[in-house]
């Protein structure tokens, strides 16, 4: 998914540094930073594998949204009936 719509919509700030590649989001003192093409994220300072790294397409960064969710304190659920992701903000 887009990291700037999804990291708005939970009210969080997004930061990319275009030099090295790294976007970074940040919300109420919870930051997590993810390096275009890196399978390890940081949250908070520590280091997270991920499914699969953030890339850029189309000029857009895109980043795991169930990663970047969760790791900002939403809840994340997927409905297969609706084929709907949804993301809940706390």
């Amino acid at each position: 998914m887009p990291v700037r719509p999804l990291a708005e919509a939970l009210g969080a700030r997004v930061d990319w540094d275009s030099a090295v590649g790294r976007v970074a989001i940040t919300r109420d003192g919870e930051t997590v930073a993810l390096d275009v093409g890196a399978n390890v994220g940081v949250v908070n300072g520590r280091r997270v594998q991920l499914d699969v790294p953030a890339f850029i397409c189309e000029g857009r960064v895109l980043v795991p949204l169930r990663f970047i969710g969760e790791a900002l304190g939403a809840c994340v659920t997927w409905d297969s009936g609706a084929r709907t992701v949804r993301v809940v903000r706390s």
